[in-house]
């Protein structure tokens, strides 16, 4: 997460990441590495693992409570909620719209009312376009929801030189894609998984 170095008033200062934004990871990615392929996979990769290790900490942290970002529907929305330190490592900066799943009751969230997004899970889309969303109507979820979203954002980490890694990752990507949530994979599943790449197969 991002860090806080200190606070004014009501003015919160933060660690300051010259790379800052992974909007241009491609442009970034060139300009480090060049045609050094293989070691640009590899911090790619580890962007993956980054990505799946915050996603792992939000829904585990607290055992009494599952935190899961709202905001990331859309690939475009969801890639500028981080950011890539000066040593390419993704960190989590913004986190103002976070539902909180109460393990204790059972008790499943809502991130309110929705078109259809990119990063979207079946689950969270209307059951029919033909009627009005209210919050009488309004569907419950749990955080697969984001297990969901781990291929798409994996997928732009890699890049599209990569095809060689995405197709040792095509098995545990395609169960995160499962229509049915429960068959879904947890964060810590792909975690363990992302971390088990071998790179030999990848030049």
């Amino acid at each position: 997460v991002t860090q806080i170095i200190g606070k004014c008033d009501s003015i919160t200062i933060t660690e300051h990441y010259q790379v800052g934004s992974i909007l241009y990871l491609d442009q970034v990615m060139e300009a480090v590495y060049g045609n050094d392929h293989r070691t640009e996979a590899m911090t790619r990769m580890q962007l993956c693992i980054d990505y799946v290790e915050i996603i792992d900490f939000l829904h585990s942290w607290n055992p009494n409570k599952t935190y899961v970002m709202c905001d990331t529907y859309s690939l475009e929305v969801a890639v500028g909620q981080f950011l890539l330190t000066d040593k390419l490592r993704l960190v989590l900066n913004d986190v103002d719209y976070m539902a909180v799943i109460d393990n204790l009751r059972k008790k499943k969230i809502t991130c309110g009312k929705r078109e259809q997004f990119d990063l979207m899970a079946p689950e969270m889309l209307k059951p029919s376009q033909n009627k009005p969303w209210t919050i009488r109507n309004n569907f419950y979820y749990d955080e697969k929801i984001e297990i969901w979203k781990i291929p798409n954002m994996c997928n732009y980490f890699l890049g599209k030189e990569n095809s060689m890694m995405m197709r040792q990752l095509s098995e545990i990507h395609s169960r995160c894609k499962n229509i049915d949530p429960r068959k879904r994979p947890s964060a810590r599943e792909v975690l363990h998984m992302y971390k088990n790449i071998n790179f030999s197969k990848c030049n």
